[in-house]
């Protein structure tokens, strides 16, 4: 959990920007609106948002296939995790020691 505060979450806020308006978080502040989620984060206090559903249809008539649509808190969340368990210096067991 630690390692998914700071500047992972700082990163993955610079590369998402769905959900909520680029409006509402340049309002809120956006260090304090990625400080704010990297201490849920590192408290273990983080809860993701339940996914959006929209329906896209298919070529078919009638037929229409699920996306789930998660929202920016989760996006910056999900990308922070990937940055750390991702990076280019870390083996796949250094990803599982992190828990």
């Amino acid at each position: 959990r630690a390692a998914l505060g700071g500047s992972a979450t700082m990163q993955a806020g610079t590369r998402v920007n769905a959900g909520v308006t680029v409006a509402d978080v340049k309002a809120h502040g956006v260090e304090r609106w990625i400080g704010e989620l990297s201490r849920d984060l590192k408290d273990g206090n983080y809860k993701p948002s339940p996914v959006r559903q929209v329906l896209i249809p298919k070529k078919q008539p009638g037929k229409f296939r699920p996306l789930g649509i998660p929202c920016l808190r989760d996006r910056v969340a999900q990308t922070s995790a990937m940055l750390v368990l991702m990076r280019p210096d870390a083996s796949l067991v250094d990803a599982t020691l992190l828990t």
